[in-house]
């Protein structure tokens, strides 16, 4: 479980995520300044990615990364810099099968013997490994997808590519339904700074204990710093509130 918080208003987008990296097997290894949040550029594309679920894959044998999912965005990002598509779409389907070779590469090799998953929702027949989420201006359109990298019994698929709304003031909402996210719901800022301070207050109240009552799994996967971009056509991608440390800086 993370928080992400992606919502698009007149001005533009404003992504917010926690900062809290969840170790699968010892919690001293925690880590509360990760950065969940990337700057994508590139000929006519102004995009933030986000990302959830098992971003980072060690290998079998050891602590060393064997995937990182945001390094490989940013990597096939870079490369194709100068490729145009017709729509987000059509690149963020290039931008997968780039980052799902690389996937297949780390199991047939035995650096990895099996996928990590979170269990099927009540909508889904697989199991999801990451999701990466890409928001922002596509040849100066408003424009965001998702992408949900999966598996079926250990058979890597083929990413699934999901259109997602960008009507004004859409929210959505990686996190739990807690008391906090209900105020956010009903918030409508009017501005960018507006958006950003809703954003932050509702991942704060994840730690509150209301919310830890409600859900107290989610919440006690969710804290660390919390750091926000904001995307707009004229100015792209912006730090409204850095990560403590850039660990994917821009090129």
């Amino acid at each position: 479980m993370t928080a992400i918080v992606r919502q698009y208003i007149l001005k533009g987008f404003v992504i917010a995520a926690d900062g809290l990296k969840v170790h699968s097997e010892s919690p001293a290894l925690n880590v509360d300044t990760a950065q969940k949040i990337i700057r994508l550029d590139g000929k006519g594309k102004r995009l933030a990615c986000s990302c959830s679920g098992f971003t980072q894959i060690t290998l079998d044998d050891g602590e060393e990364m064997a995937i990182d999912f945001m390094l490989e965005a940013k990597t096939a990002s870079d490369r194709l810099y100068y490729r145009t598509y017709r729509d987000l779409r059509r690149y963020a389907i290039a931008l997968s099968d780039s980052i799902s070779a690389k996937l297949e590469e780390i199991k047939r090799h035995g650096k990895i013997t099996e996928y990590p998953g979170s269990p099927p929702l009540s909508m889904e027949n697989s199991f999801t490994i990451a999701e990466l989420f890409l928001d922002g201006f596509y040849e100066d359109l408003p424009s965001r997808v998702a992408i949900r990298f999966h598996h079926d019994q250990q058979s890597l698929l083929e990413p699934e590519i999901l259109d997602q709304p960008f009507t004004l003031g859409n929210l959505i909402v990686q996190g739990p339904r807690t008391p906090g996210f209900m105020v956010l719901q009903r918030c409508v800022p009017h501005s960018l700074d507006e958006a950003v301070d809703e954003a932050t207050r509702y991942i704060n109240s994840c730690s509150d204990p209301d919310s830890k009552a409600i859900d107290p799994e989610a919440c006690a996967k969710i804290g660390g710093h919390i750091h926000v971009a904001t995307i707009t056509k004229d100015a792209g991608f912006q730090w409204a509130i850095p990560p403590i440390v850039e660990e994917y800086p821009a090129a």
